[in-house]
């Protein structure tokens, strides 16, 4: 056998991962952080950081992992602990970014041409001074956003360089909330789009929630690095006296739709060819009884929504009074998020019950299992790599695991 470790990146990242070889014997690797122990199991290896949280019993965990589904990885934040108390995962041409507590950190994905090759290969780790807990590419220009929170200086909208020469993932700039932020402890601005090239008025620009309105900014190159940029472009009141928990860009060539959903349950439908007028959503739909967690538009007319209330919702948007259809996660758990499949058939659901797959055309069958349950910790966000169909889920603890073709 015969195991390399790049020192750099293991010091940078922190923990290390899931190895394609073949041994018998669990072994340990240690530096001055950290001590890491990895123990084979079928298809590869599976490593945590010893020290990274007291008095959890890591054999009872592992355990309870699904092996059958699993491949190659498995990412521990080397705090062990995670700010905003989840891990964001974003997919970008073919590559990985994933954040944590004070990282930023860009895979190498496996182009799905070898069964030999890792699932995910570190390129890049970045240090930085937020804890982002969404995570959005935007290629076109070159930045990463984050819905970001520092820990002395509140919530703000990272902006990120995917620009090598001026530091790939590093911090370029920030967008703040306005002044007279209210009395509360609850996080505001929880969600980010981009919305650059979806109408001539919206090039470069993101849309980011705070509390109850949406925030347009402008991304704009040059901009002095370390800057707090405080002006929105335009704003507006999305969801009146409820939080905004969930945004959503439609990907469909030609659309210009955006979709929120709010801590009350309700999902509004926006056409931003022009600015709301009235704060009045082209659609609403109300059905949901608990903050949305979820929302996919998966065709011209079809959208899914998720919620903390264990149900995800597939809507007619010619008809919206009702849902079309209506599934349950397994005992009724909370659903945390939700992932179009590559080819439009199925979702990927993370509850706290467990990781599901709903059938898209067949909405009426109980989800399938893609893990089995309880999980010592819930999924907190995933995502789909559309050209190997591998399927990325993130952890509270930082942690990334990949399951193999569902799709």
């Amino acid at each position: 056998m015969h195991v390399v470790l790049q020192e750099g990146a293991v010091q940078a990242l922190g923990p290390c991962g899931w190895f394609d070889v073949a041994c018998a014997a669990p072994f340990a690797i240690a530096d001055d952080d950290m001590e890491i122990l990895l123990q084979s199991h079928k298809t590869g290896f599976y490593a945590w950081d010893q020290a990274e949280e007291d008095g959890v019993d890591r054999q009872a965990d592992m355990q309870q992992l699904p092996w059958d589904f699993m491949v190659d990885f498995a990412l521990f934040d080397g705090s062990g602990t995670l700010l905003m108390g989840r891990a964001g995962v974003e997919v970008w041409a073919k590559e990985l970014v994933s954040g944590s507590q004070g990282t930023l950190n860009l895979w190498e994905t496996n182009r799905g041409t070898d069964a030999t090759e890792m699932a995910l290969l570190c390129m890049h780790s970045q240090a930085v001074d937020v804890a982002c807990s969404k995570l959005v590419l935007e290629p076109a220009t070159k930045f990463l956003f984050g819905a970001a929170a520092h820990s002395s200086k509140g919530e703000c909208i990272s902006v990120h360089s995917l620009d090598a020469e001026l530091g790939l993932l590093a911090l370029r700039y920030q967008f703040a909330p306005p002044p007279g932020r209210p009395a509360t402890s609850q996080r505001l601005m929880q969600q980010v789009v981009s919305v650059h090239g979806m109408t001539p008025g919206l090039r470069s620009s993101i849309v980011a929630s705070y509390g109850e309105r949406l925030l347009v900014f402008e991304a704009k190159a040059g901009v002095r690095a370390h800057s707090v940029l405080h002006d929105a472009t335009f704003h507006f009141v999305a969801h009146p006296g409820s939080v905004v928990t969930c945004l959503h860009r439609s990907a469909i060539e030609g659309s210009c739709s955006l979709v929120s959903g709010a801590a009350n349950g309700a999902v509004h439908l926006w056409d931003l060819k022009v600015p709301p007028q009235n704060n009045a959503p082209a659609l609403r739909m109300l059905r949901h009884s608990q903050p949305v967690t979820g929302l996919c538009l998966v065709s011209d007319d079809r959208l899914a929504s998720s919620s903390m209330d264990g149900s995800v919702l597939l809507w007619d948007l010619r008809r919206p009074g009702s849902p079309l259809h209506t599934a349950a996660a397994p005992g009724g758990a909370a659903v945390l998020r939700i992932a179009p499949g590559p080819w439009g058939d199925i979702l990927a659901v993370a509850s706290q019950a467990g990781l599901h797959c709903l059938e898209l055309f067949d909405f009426g069958a109980p989800m399938a299992d893609i893990t089995p349950g309880p999980l010592a910790r819930p999924f907190s966000d995933i995502v789909f790599n559309s050209v190997t169909h591998d399927l990325y889920a993130g952890s509270s603890n930082g942690s990334v695991q990949v399951f193999s073709r569902l799709a």
